[in-house]
Protein backbone atom coordinates (compact mmCIF):
# COMPACT_ATOMS: atom_id res chain seq x y z
CA UNK A 1 0.00 0.00 0.00
CA UNK A 2 1.07 3.22 -0.82
CA UNK A 3 0.59 6.80 0.57
CA UNK A 4 -0.92 9.85 -1.05
CA UNK A 5 2.94 11.25 -1.06
CA UNK A 6 3.98 8.47 -2.91
CA UNK A 7 5.57 6.82 0.54
CA UNK A 8 5.16 3.33 1.56
CA UNK A 9 2.65 2.71 3.94
CA UNK A 10 4.46 1.86 7.25
CA UNK A 11 2.94 -1.23 9.35
CA UNK A 12 1.64 -0.05 12.75
CA UNK A 13 3.09 -1.76 14.97
CA UNK A 14 1.07 -3.62 17.84
CA UNK A 15 -0.39 -1.48 20.66
CA UNK A 16 1.53 -2.63 23.00
CA UNK A 17 5.19 -2.56 21.06
CA UNK A 18 5.61 0.95 22.19
CA UNK A 19 8.29 2.09 24.83
CA UNK A 20 6.74 2.96 27.95
CA UNK A 21 9.01 5.35 28.48
CA UNK A 22 8.11 6.63 24.71
CA UNK A 23 4.71 6.47 25.73
CA UNK A 24 4.62 8.35 28.91
CA UNK A 25 6.80 11.17 27.61
CA UNK A 26 4.48 11.44 24.11
CA UNK A 27 1.61 11.60 26.05
CA UNK A 28 2.86 14.66 28.25
CA UNK A 29 4.43 16.48 25.34
CA UNK A 30 1.66 16.06 22.96
CA UNK A 31 -0.77 17.76 26.17
CA UNK A 32 1.55 20.48 25.72
CA UNK A 33 2.33 20.77 21.76
CA UNK A 34 0.43 24.01 20.61
CA UNK A 35 1.80 23.29 16.40
CA UNK A 36 -0.78 20.15 16.32
CA UNK A 37 -4.18 20.68 15.47
CA UNK A 38 -4.87 18.45 18.30
CA UNK A 39 -3.31 15.71 20.91
CA UNK A 40 -4.18 12.82 19.15
CA UNK A 41 -2.66 14.30 15.77
CA UNK A 42 0.57 15.18 17.90
CA UNK A 43 0.80 11.75 19.24
CA UNK A 44 0.50 9.74 15.83
CA UNK A 45 3.26 12.23 14.54
CA UNK A 46 5.50 12.15 17.33
CA UNK A 47 5.18 7.99 17.66
CA UNK A 48 6.18 7.68 13.72
CA UNK A 49 9.08 10.52 13.57
CA UNK A 50 10.43 9.23 16.84
CA UNK A 51 10.42 5.52 15.63
CA UNK A 52 12.50 7.06 12.45
CA UNK A 53 14.97 8.85 14.55
CA UNK A 54 15.16 6.39 16.92
CA UNK A 55 18.89 5.12 15.07
CA UNK A 56 20.11 8.71 15.21
CA UNK A 57 18.88 9.86 18.27
CA UNK A 58 18.94 7.25 20.46
CA UNK A 59 17.75 9.46 23.64
CA UNK A 60 13.84 9.29 24.03
CA UNK A 61 13.73 12.77 25.28
CA UNK A 62 16.39 14.69 23.11
CA UNK A 63 14.35 12.69 20.56
CA UNK A 64 10.78 14.14 21.39
CA UNK A 65 12.36 17.85 22.15
CA UNK A 66 13.81 17.95 18.51
CA UNK A 67 11.06 17.02 16.87
CA UNK A 68 8.96 19.13 18.84
CA UNK A 69 11.20 21.88 17.25
CA UNK A 70 11.27 20.20 13.81
CA UNK A 71 7.47 20.85 13.70
CA UNK A 72 7.10 24.39 15.11
CA UNK A 73 9.39 25.45 13.03
CA UNK A 74 8.16 24.03 10.24
CA UNK A 75 4.60 25.55 10.72
CA UNK A 76 6.15 28.64 11.36
CA UNK A 77 7.98 28.27 7.78
CA UNK A 78 4.05 26.98 6.60
CA UNK A 79 6.02 23.93 5.78
CA UNK A 80 4.57 20.68 6.03
CA UNK A 81 6.29 18.59 8.75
Amino acid sequence: MWLAAGLPARAEPAAGSIDPELKHILKATASEADTFPDRFDAEVWLTDMSRRLEQKVPDTRCRIELLKHVHCEATRAGLVP
